[in-house]
Protein backbone atom coordinates (compact mmCIF):
# COMPACT_ATOMS: atom_id res chain seq x y z
CA UNK A 1 0.00 0.00 0.00
CA UNK A 2 1.25 3.29 -1.08
CA UNK A 3 1.85 6.17 1.83
CA UNK A 4 -1.10 8.28 0.41
CA UNK A 5 -3.41 5.04 1.13
CA UNK A 6 -2.02 4.92 4.50
CA UNK A 7 -2.60 8.82 5.02
CA UNK A 8 -6.25 8.17 3.81
CA UNK A 9 -6.97 4.82 5.77
CA UNK A 10 -5.47 6.66 8.70
CA UNK A 11 -7.42 10.56 8.05
CA UNK A 12 -10.44 8.17 7.99
CA UNK A 13 -9.86 6.00 10.69
CA UNK A 14 -9.46 9.54 12.50
CA UNK A 15 -12.76 11.14 11.52
CA UNK A 16 -14.99 7.76 12.58
CA UNK A 17 -13.16 7.82 15.81
CA UNK A 18 -14.04 11.75 16.15
CA UNK A 19 -17.62 10.79 14.77
CA UNK A 20 -18.38 7.95 17.23
CA UNK A 21 -16.82 10.02 20.26
CA UNK A 22 -19.71 12.83 19.00
CA UNK A 23 -22.22 10.84 18.97
CA UNK A 24 -21.38 9.65 22.65
CA UNK A 25 -21.12 12.73 24.11
CA UNK A 26 -24.51 14.42 22.39
CA UNK A 27 -26.28 10.73 23.30
CA UNK A 28 -24.39 11.66 27.43
CA UNK A 29 -25.20 14.86 27.12
CA UNK A 30 -29.10 14.26 25.97
CA UNK A 31 -29.50 11.41 28.88
CA UNK A 32 -27.98 14.33 30.99
CA UNK A 33 -30.83 16.54 30.02
CA UNK A 34 -33.76 14.01 30.38
CA UNK A 35 -32.57 13.16 33.89
CA UNK A 36 -32.76 16.58 34.82
CA UNK A 37 -35.96 17.19 33.43
CA UNK A 38 -37.59 13.60 35.15
CA UNK A 39 -35.94 15.43 38.67
CA UNK A 40 -38.13 19.03 37.43
CA UNK A 41 -41.44 16.89 36.98
CA UNK A 42 -40.88 15.11 39.81
CA UNK A 43 -40.47 18.18 42.30
CA UNK A 44 -43.04 20.33 40.04
CA UNK A 45 -45.77 16.96 41.52
CA UNK A 46 -44.43 17.08 45.13
CA UNK A 47 -45.17 19.27 47.68
CA UNK A 48 -42.14 21.84 48.80
CA UNK A 49 -41.00 21.41 51.71
CA UNK A 50 -41.73 24.24 54.69
CA UNK A 51 -38.28 26.28 55.20
CA UNK A 52 -39.35 26.49 59.02
CA UNK A 53 -41.65 25.05 61.93
CA UNK A 54 -45.21 24.64 61.37
CA UNK A 55 -47.40 27.39 62.86
CA UNK A 56 -50.12 26.29 64.91
CA UNK A 57 -53.23 27.77 66.20
CA UNK A 58 -52.63 28.36 70.28
CA UNK A 59 -55.54 27.12 72.03
CA UNK A 60 -57.58 29.47 74.35
CA UNK A 61 -56.43 26.91 76.93
CA UNK A 62 -52.91 27.54 76.62
CA UNK A 63 -52.73 30.98 77.78
CA UNK A 64 -51.65 32.08 81.68
CA UNK A 65 -54.96 32.89 83.63
CA UNK A 66 -55.54 36.16 85.45
CA UNK A 67 -58.00 36.32 88.05
CA UNK A 68 -60.25 39.07 88.40
CA UNK A 69 -62.67 40.30 91.45
CA UNK A 70 -65.57 43.38 90.80
CA UNK A 71 -67.70 44.73 93.00
CA UNK A 72 -70.81 47.08 92.84
CA UNK A 73 -74.23 46.53 92.93
CA UNK A 74 -77.90 48.00 93.06
CA UNK A 75 -78.26 51.26 95.29
CA UNK A 76 -81.92 51.87 95.99
CA UNK A 77 -83.24 54.90 96.88
CA UNK A 78 -87.45 55.61 98.22
CA UNK A 79 -88.76 58.41 96.13
CA UNK A 80 -92.15 59.95 96.13
CA UNK A 81 -93.12 56.65 97.35
CA UNK A 82 -91.37 54.78 94.66
CA UNK A 83 -88.35 52.57 94.93
CA UNK A 84 -85.54 53.68 92.44
CA UNK A 85 -82.26 52.41 91.62
CA UNK A 86 -79.44 54.06 89.98
CA UNK A 87 -77.99 52.89 86.79
CA UNK A 88 -75.45 54.13 84.60
CA UNK A 89 -74.55 53.47 80.62
CA UNK A 90 -71.21 52.72 79.43
CA UNK A 91 -69.61 51.30 76.19
CA UNK A 92 -69.04 47.39 75.59
CA UNK A 93 -65.86 46.09 73.85
CA UNK A 94 -67.86 46.96 70.81
CA UNK A 95 -68.62 50.55 71.68
CA UNK A 96 -72.28 50.39 71.54
CA UNK A 97 -73.73 52.45 74.43
CA UNK A 98 -75.26 49.72 77.37
CA UNK A 99 -76.96 50.47 80.72
CA UNK A 100 -75.81 48.55 83.93
CA UNK A 101 -75.65 47.74 87.50
CA UNK A 102 -72.45 50.46 88.60
CA UNK A 103 -69.30 48.08 89.53
CA UNK A 104 -65.75 48.02 89.38
CA UNK A 105 -62.15 46.02 90.18
CA UNK A 106 -61.10 45.63 93.86
CA UNK A 107 -58.60 48.29 95.09
CA UNK A 108 -55.51 47.47 97.77
CA UNK A 109 -56.71 45.62 100.61
CA UNK A 110 -60.77 46.70 100.30
CA UNK A 111 -63.20 43.91 100.88
CA UNK A 112 -66.09 43.50 98.46
CA UNK A 113 -68.54 45.00 99.86
CA UNK A 114 -66.35 47.89 100.23
CA UNK A 115 -65.44 48.17 96.90
CA UNK A 116 -69.14 48.58 95.95
CA UNK A 117 -69.73 51.29 98.48
CA UNK A 118 -66.92 52.72 96.19
CA UNK A 119 -67.45 51.84 92.61
CA UNK A 120 -71.03 53.02 93.45
CA UNK A 121 -70.31 56.41 94.90
CA UNK A 122 -67.91 57.18 91.93
CA UNK A 123 -70.07 55.68 88.92
CA UNK A 124 -73.53 57.48 90.29
CA UNK A 125 -72.84 59.95 92.78
CA UNK A 126 -74.35 58.42 95.38
CA UNK A 127 -73.48 57.34 98.66
CA UNK A 128 -74.87 53.74 99.94
CA UNK A 129 -74.60 51.63 102.34
CA UNK A 130 -74.99 47.95 101.72
CA UNK A 131 -78.39 45.78 103.26
CA UNK A 132 -77.45 42.24 101.43
CA UNK A 133 -75.17 40.63 99.31
CA UNK A 134 -77.35 39.33 96.48
CA UNK A 135 -75.30 37.38 93.98
CA UNK A 136 -71.76 36.66 92.50
CA UNK A 137 -71.64 36.17 88.36
CA UNK A 138 -68.33 33.94 88.05
CA UNK A 139 -67.49 34.02 84.28
CA UNK A 140 -64.77 33.78 82.10
CA UNK A 141 -63.28 35.52 78.86
CA UNK A 142 -60.39 35.91 76.34
CA UNK A 143 -57.52 38.89 76.26
CA UNK A 144 -54.94 39.45 73.78
CA UNK A 145 -52.21 37.80 75.85
CA UNK A 146 -54.37 35.53 79.06
CA UNK A 147 -57.29 34.04 79.91
CA UNK A 148 -58.93 36.18 82.31
CA UNK A 149 -61.24 34.54 85.37
CA UNK A 150 -63.92 37.26 86.83
CA UNK A 151 -65.84 37.10 89.78
CA UNK A 152 -67.92 40.07 90.47
CA UNK A 153 -70.19 40.09 94.04
CA UNK A 154 -72.99 42.31 93.42
CA UNK A 155 -75.14 43.78 96.77
CA UNK A 156 -78.12 45.98 97.68
CA UNK A 157 -77.83 49.18 98.84
CA UNK A 158 -79.50 51.69 100.26
CA UNK A 159 -79.29 55.29 99.00
CA UNK A 160 -77.45 57.34 102.28
CA UNK A 161 -77.01 60.42 100.22
CA UNK A 162 -75.44 62.50 97.70
CA UNK A 163 -76.46 63.27 94.08
CA UNK A 164 -76.43 61.56 90.78
CA UNK A 165 -73.28 62.91 88.65
CA UNK A 166 -70.87 60.29 86.44
CA UNK A 167 -67.76 63.47 87.44
CA UNK A 168 -66.02 61.24 90.29
CA UNK A 169 -65.59 58.69 87.86
CA UNK A 170 -61.70 58.69 87.64
CA UNK A 171 -61.72 56.21 84.21
CA UNK A 172 -64.18 58.00 83.46
CA UNK A 173 -66.20 54.63 82.30
CA UNK A 174 -69.67 55.89 82.34
CA UNK A 175 -71.38 57.99 80.03
CA UNK A 176 -74.74 58.35 81.51
CA UNK A 177 -76.55 57.75 84.93
CA UNK A 178 -79.66 57.93 85.66
CA UNK A 179 -82.46 56.95 88.31
CA UNK A 180 -85.08 54.08 87.10
CA UNK A 181 -88.03 52.99 88.77
CA UNK A 182 -87.16 49.60 90.60
CA UNK A 183 -89.94 48.04 88.51
CA UNK A 184 -88.34 49.13 85.04
CA UNK A 185 -85.03 48.59 85.45
CA UNK A 186 -84.61 45.05 84.03
CA UNK A 187 -85.69 46.33 81.05
CA UNK A 188 -83.10 48.73 80.80
CA UNK A 189 -80.05 46.43 81.68
CA UNK A 190 -78.53 45.04 79.10
CA UNK A 191 -77.31 41.61 80.53
CA UNK A 192 -79.51 38.93 81.70
CA UNK A 193 -77.26 38.35 84.75
CA UNK A 194 -78.23 41.69 86.06
CA UNK A 195 -81.62 41.18 85.66
CA UNK A 196 -81.85 38.33 86.95
CA UNK A 197 -80.05 40.36 90.35
CA UNK A 198 -82.62 42.79 90.12
CA UNK A 199 -85.14 40.45 90.30
CA UNK A 200 -83.83 39.16 93.49
CA UNK A 201 -83.79 42.64 94.97
CA UNK A 202 -87.22 43.11 94.25
CA UNK A 203 -88.14 39.84 96.08
CA UNK A 204 -86.08 41.03 99.06
CA UNK A 205 -87.49 44.58 98.96
CA UNK A 206 -91.07 43.14 98.99
CA UNK A 207 -90.23 40.60 101.97
CA UNK A 208 -90.31 37.67 99.71
CA UNK A 209 -86.73 36.16 99.16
Amino acid sequence: MKLADWLELGRRLAAERFASLLDCHVYATRAVIQQCFRILYMSANRPLPYPGPTLRRVSSRALPVVDETSAGGLVVDVQNGQAMAAVIARRNRGSRLEWCLPKGHLEGSETPQEAAVREISEETGIEGRVLRHLASIDYWFTGDQHRVHKVVHHYLLEAIGGELTIENDPDHEAEDVAWVPLSEVSRRLAYPNERRIVAAARRILVGDG
